[in-house]
């Protein structure tokens, strides 16, 4: 979902994954999303952005940001863009 809406250039907040994924025909409830979304977080596959800012991974407000009614619309989840190593190689050279 969070690849189709990048690739769509939209942003996604945690209001939008929650009703996706709550909804017909996934059902899950809203803490479970936010399970899935704190675990890709720490796995560094997504970064979650408040209010414009980054939200650093060890936020002990995190659990807010996912569940939180006054907070969801605020949270943009962005998927990572991750270099493989042989790209890092290629920029890493080219700048050298």
């Amino acid at each position: 979902y969070l690849e189709m809406q990048q690739a769509k250039m939209l942003p996604t907040s945690m209001s939008d994954i929650q009703r996706r994924f709550s909804a017909i025909p996934y059902g899950w409830r809203d803490i479970d999303i936010a399970g899935v979304i704190c675990s890709l977080v720490s796995l560094q596959k997504v970064s979650l952005h408040y209010s414009g800012s980054v939200i650093q991974p060890t936020d002990k407000r995190i659990p807010d940001y996912l569940r939180k009614r006054g907070e969801i619309d605020k949270t943009i989840v962005k998927k990572r863009e991750i270099l493989s190593p042989r790209h890092f190689c290629i920029v890493h050279a080219q700048s050298a």
